[in-house]
């Protein structure tokens, strides 16, 4: 089943790590992924829904297209 995870906060929120580990983090324990990559991360099945303002939204952008 495909999952979708909305994304929002603050847009002062500049911590990309903290939001790379906790999607990462959300993905896994949920057993939301399929394989895990060459460099070790885990490949999620689902969406990620995030607008375009500067802060949370625009990090978990970048997180779904790296």
């Amino acid at each position: 089943m495909y999952k979708r995870v909305l994304v929002c906060g603050g847009r002062k929120f500049n911590d990309y790590n903290l939001l790379a580990r906790s999607l990462d983090e959300l993905f896994y324990s949920r057993g939301w992924h399929t394989e895990v990559d060459e460099d070790g991360n885990w490949l999620p099945v689902g969406q990620i829904i995030a607008g375009k303002a500067k802060g949370a939204g625009t990090l978990a952008i970048d997180y779904a297209v790296v």
